[in-house]
């Protein structure tokens, strides 16, 4: 209808009218353009929104399995130096205890995220018997998730994240967790299968338990037995000293996150 009208006026070489069905076409593929690129927007925002919350979801579950990993570190430190000082052997300072995990010492580290549970795994493993040497060897590994990330990365789609600042706190967080996966992989699992191998030169195997007396006894004299206890309890400060960095940055990731999705605590209860 407009393009008939059009061509009447310029049949009619009435250019005022011309110049207003002009005006009029403009602004409307303006109103058009800018009513597209506001559909597009809010179309990106809600995609920015579904991709934060499913990141956020990984990061909650990497929390638990972190969570969970620690607990079985720890407790691998707590038999071995439980096992060590009941078959009487010199207790040499551990080079690991030195370290520090998230800028905290190690001793801070445990006391802020055990609390009194301490005690706990320490009266857990007086009651062990026949599996000292079991806890002692065998490692529980996290396996943390970056899959919604990831998708973001692969897809060509990081630029929907409107935080710069988030963004690079989410790729130092996948370059740790696959400093972690890597570590576990390649160094904690087979320092694990070589601690294993020297306690089945030893008779001792970690599917069959071994009267705690006996075991004992059978630590206190082999020189080989107690220094493979003590690098599995280094392996295992190392792990903690990492696992306590993942947990860290994956705490803080998500405060962020919930921070920009407006989360409360009552909307995760």
């Amino acid at each position: 209808m407009l393009l008939r009208r059009v061509t009447k006026h310029v049949k009619d070489q009435n250019w005022f009218a011309v110049g207003i069905d002009f005006v009029i076409v403009v602004i409307g593929v303006f109103i058009g353009i800018q009513v597209a690129n506001w559909n597009d927007a809010q179309g990106d925002r809600q995609r920015e929104t579904a991709t934060l919350q499913n990141i956020a979801n990984d990061l909650r579950s990497d929390m638990a399995d972190y969570e969970s990993t620690i607990g079985g570190a720890y407790g691998k430190i707590t038999v071995i130096s439980y096992t060590l000082k009941s078959a009487s052997v010199k207790n040499d300072r551990n080079l690991s205890l030195s370290t520090e995990i998230a800028d905290v010492k190690y001793e801070e580290f445990v006391e802020a995220f055990f609390g009194d549970r301490t005690k706990e795994f320490e009266a857990a493993v007086e009651t062990l018997d026949g599996e000292l040497w079991r806890y002692s060897v065998l490692v529980s590994n996290a396996q943390p998730s970056t899959t919604a990330f990831d998708a973001l990365v692969s897809g060509g789609e990081l630029g929907l994240l409107r935080d710069d600042g988030l963004v690079r706190d989410l790729q130092n967080y996948r370059k740790l967790t696959g400093a972690l996966i890597k570590a576990q992989d390649v160094t904690l699992r087979p320092a694990r299968n070589r601690a294993i191998d020297v306690g089945v030169e030893h008779g001792l195997s970690p599917h069959y338990g071994l009267d705690k007396a006996k075991f004992l006894s059978l630590v206190s004299e082999s020189p080989q037995l107690i220094a493979t206890l003590r690098t599995q309890s280094g392996w295992a400060h190392e792990h903690l000293t990492m696992l306590g960095a993942a947990h860290n940055s994956a705490t803080s990731l998500l405060e962020q996150i919930e921070l920009q999705l407006g989360v409360t605590e009552d909307d995760d209860t």
